[in-house]
């Protein structure tokens, strides 16, 4: 939303997972960019609703994806095509980013929430609540 000139986003730490996190980060940084206008002050996503679509919504995962995972790295990706844990390491260490991104990438792609479930990782324990302790789940 934007209060008068700054823009701000909240997130949830329901799913506590490094790939969904980075995803809805860079998703809500996306509509900043591009769909907040004086007109426009407010959007309020629920990624869990499958049946949301728009252009906005279209385009705001299209740019949350291509940073993480480049289009071009993930066709030509051997972990597109054989979800293992090497393959999804490999595709990390070339780009950079946590197996975990990769591995929640696979899983969403797939539809198979399984798939290389192993390869976790956990964000809540960066974050502190407001009273300044550290956030855990209600």
């Amino acid at each position: 939303m934007l209060d008068g000139e700054t823009p701000v986003i909240a997130l949830t730490l329901r799913h506590d997972r490094v790939d969904n996190f980075w995803f809805a980060l860079l998703h809500e940084l996306i509509h900043v960019q591009k769909h907040l206008t004086p007109a426009h002050l407010f959007i309020a996503d629920n990624l869990d609703d499958k049946s949301r679509s728009s252009a906005e919504e279209e385009e705001a995962d299209e740019g949350a994806t291509e940073p993480l995972i480049p289009l071009a790295e993930w066709e030509g990706s051997e972990v597109k095509g054989a979800p293992s844990a090497k393959n999804a390491n490999a595709l990390a260490d070339r780009l950079r980013i946590h197996p975990a991104i990769v591995a929640g990438r696979v899983r969403h792609e797939e539809g198979n929430w399984r798939l290389l479930s192993h390869i976790k990782a956990g964000v809540r324990q960066h974050f502190n609540d407001h009273l300044g302790g550290s956030a855990s789940p209600s």
